[in-house]
């Protein structure tokens, strides 16, 4: 029943990715795999690690199924590619459950967070598990390469929110790496392990790993757009939570440069101290407005869009085929989130 649950929940959402046409059948194994990776009768973490991934559309591991494609026929693909993608997964699913705790979000994917839904001790037993869960199989089943990787790019996601802790105020060039790190870095070792899996050589998996690179840097900052002017019921989360919870946000960021009269630090104040939900709900309108006005979104953009011809520049270095077309989608994917 739990596995029915998985494939009618979780299956259609990430083959609904516009560009996964070539990896679906790799796309439906990895669903398989990861519906069978905790047991079903482990207490509170069984629970959430099911209901965190039944509203995943598996992005990094279409990635690095891809990337494997471009060197190698999927038909060709063994095993253990799916493995490894599960374990990608499992990291992201991980980085999930820890970043709520720590910037206390409410909702996730529409949902209440599992800290609010299992409490806090299950959620980050829940996170620690799932990683542990992840290294384990890429030192049993992927190629030597693939462990140290995935460990840099967690020391580099936790890196980043060591920085955000300490509550440094970023300007745009410290937020870009900032955003290299926090959703950058998971998604090169994606790609990199790919291409890594399908024999490629150390050169061309770096270009990937870039691509991927570049692709999360696009990724971070439409979120933050999403964050400031998405529409709640399509993102599941309220506005204007990363001002809330004082999380980087680049538009935010952009607009603090322009905010010359102090309008929008006193709307920032106004807007964490305020408790009513409706009033609240209005101030992060009236915020998303004025971030706007002094040029956060066009700016923010903007950048997004640099960091995807980054990316397509990275791919124009591989070899060119079906799957080298589909990442290209993947990275143009990243922008349309925002509309």
């Amino acid at each position: 029943m739990v596995n029915q649950h998985v494939e009618q929940h979780v299956e259609p959402a990430s083959l609904r990715l516009p560009f996964v046409g070539l990896v679906r059948k790799q796309l439906r194994e990895l669903e398989e795999v990861l519906a069978s990776i905790v047991p079903h009768d482990l207490p509170l973490i069984g629970d959430i690690y099911r209901d965190l991934m039944a509203g995943g559309k598996r992005f990094r591991p279409a990635l690095t199924f891809l990337s494997a494609a471009v060197f190698q026929p999927p038909e060709e693909a063994t095993g253990g590619l799916v493995r490894v993608a599960a374990a990608i997964e499992l990291i992201h699913t991980a980085s999930l459950l820890h970043d709520d705790l720590v910037d206390r979000s409410p909702t996730r994917r529409g949902k209440p967070a599992a800290g609010k839904a299992f409490g806090v001790k299950a959620a980050l037993l829940g996170g620690d598990y799932l990683a542990a869960t992840a290294y384990r199989r890429l030192a049993l089943q992927a190629k030597p390469r693939a462990l140290p990787l995935l460990a840099n790019a967690v020391v580099s996601m936790c890196e980043a929110e060591l920085i955000v802790l300490a509550g440094r105020r970023l300007d745009r060039r410290s937020y870009l790496a900032l955003a290299a790190g926090k959703t950058g870095a998971l998604m090169s070792t994606a790609c990199e392990v790919g291409a890594i899996e399908a024999g490629a050589s150390v050169l061309h998996a770096q270009v990937l790993g870039a691509y991927g690179r570049e692709v999360g840097i696009a990724f971070q900052i439409v979120d933050d757009l999403l964050d400031l002017f998405g529409d709640p019921k399509k993102t599941g989360k309220p506005l204007a939570q990363d001002a809330i919870a004082g999380q980087p946000n680049l538009p935010l960021i952009i607009a603090r440069e322009q905010d010359s009269d102090g309008r929008l630090e006193r709307l920032l104040v106004a807007l964490r101290e305020h408790e009513e939900q409706n009033g609240r709900i209005e101030l992060a309108r009236r915020l998303a407005a004025l971030v706007e006005e002094l040029g956060g979104r066009e700016q923010a953009e903007e950048l997004a869009q640099f960091a995807v011809m980054r990316a397509l520049d990275c791919l124009s270095r591989v070899p060119q085929n079906e799957a080298t077309e589909a990442l290209a989608q993947a990275a143009n994917y990243v922008l349309a989130r925002k509309v």
